[in-house]
């Protein structure tokens, strides 16, 4: 029935679409392929979703190429997300270099770098922390704690004070998850803020 609707190319195939992505099943994937290149948007970037939610290596490469070269900027961040998704690494610079052409929702390639987990995204996470649009310093702080290490915590570190309450709560967590107690203070405080328009 699935494919059926797929191929009668009605309104309904973003549902479709996504109904596929949320069964999981990879003999999907060859329905789904040929989407990235529909000439509608929404279908286009419904399709890289539902590949990221199935999570085959095996789609990685034609992602990448959504990713880099789609004229429509929510299907490149759908495509970076669902790289993120399924976390292989050979996608990782194909979500730095688009970034830059995101707008302002591009915190979810963030996270995504903060999915594949490769140290090496690191430098580029750590200019994120400094990034006019609070959701993005956000996303980058908590990508570095994805990642880890010494390294993801000496990036951060530098980075804690933020005039904004969210990025700073973010960083502070973050901080806290990479095992150090720099961002406690600013967490207890927050905590603290909560509890008391909890109680108003």
């Amino acid at each position: 029935l699935l494919t059926q609707a797929l191929a009668d190319g009605g309104e309904q195939r973003p549902a479709v679409i996504e109904a596929l992505g949320n069964l999981g099943d990879t003999n999907a994937i060859p329905l789904l392929l040929p989407l990235l290149d529909d000439g509608q948007k929404e279908v286009r970037a419904k399709a890289a979703e539902a590949l990221g939610m199935i999570g085959d290596g095996a789609t990685v490469k034609p992602l990448m190429r959504t990713a880099e070269e789609d004229g429509d900027v929510s299907t490149r961040l759908r495509a970076c997300a669902a790289l993120g998704m399924i976390g292989d690494r050979r996608g990782q610079e194909v979500i730095i270099r688009a970034l830059p052409t995101l707008g302002a929702d591009r915190q979810e390639a963030v996270w995504a770098l903060g999915h594949i987990g490769d140290s090496n995204a690191i430098p580029v996470l750590a200019q994120m922390l400094d990034h006019s649009s609070r959701e993005t310093r956000f996303a980058a702080a908590y990508a570095l704690a994805e990642i880890g290490g010494t390294a993801a915590a000496e990036a951060l570190v530098p980075k804690l004070r933020d005039t904004d309450e969210y990025a700073r709560h973010g960083k502070a967590c973050a901080i806290v998850m990479l095992g150090r107690t720099n961002g406690l203070p600013t967490v207890r405080q927050s905590l603290a803020r909560s509890e008391e328009h909890t109680s108003e």
